[in-house]
């Protein structure tokens, strides 16, 4: 949720002293996604987005919960994918950018996979 909620994503770069984000991006008019030109403030924001979710993961990796969390990803992500591309719909939508449910699956498929590959390390390093 960090994506739409800045309290939260300033709590988590907070925990893993990054900067907060500073995001003030609207179209003007309504435009359609297309990741191949979209204004970099929004990838970047995208971009910070994915930080959060791995950060958020990793501040108390040793917990249960995170765990569970981890499992859902790599097994059963279904619920979880559909969870990320409507908060990325909304998201979008909030700054006049639209984007096809289909489309924000595939971003979503794409940032599991990020998270996945980012905390294969910490697997690793935790056994």
């Amino acid at each position: 949720m960090s994506i739409i909620n800045t309290q939260a994503s300033d709590k988590i770069r907070e925990l893993t002293n990054k900067e907060k984000i500073n995001f003030e991006y609207k179209s003007l008019e309504q435009i359609d996604f297309n990741d191949s030109n979209l204004p970099k403030q929004v990838k970047n924001r995208i971009n910070y987005w994915i930080e959060d979710i791995i950060d958020s993961l990793i501040i108390e990796y040793s917990h249960l919960q995170t765990k569970r969390i981890i499992d859902l990803l790599k097994n059963d992500d279904k619920i979880i994918k559909q969870y990320i591309a409507l908060v990325f719909i909304f998201f979008l939508k909030e700054i006049n950018i639209n984007i096809s449910k289909n489309e924000a699956i595939n971003i979503s498929d794409f940032i599991i996979q990020e998270v996945i590959n980012s905390l294969k390390n910490i697997e690793v390093n935790e056994v």
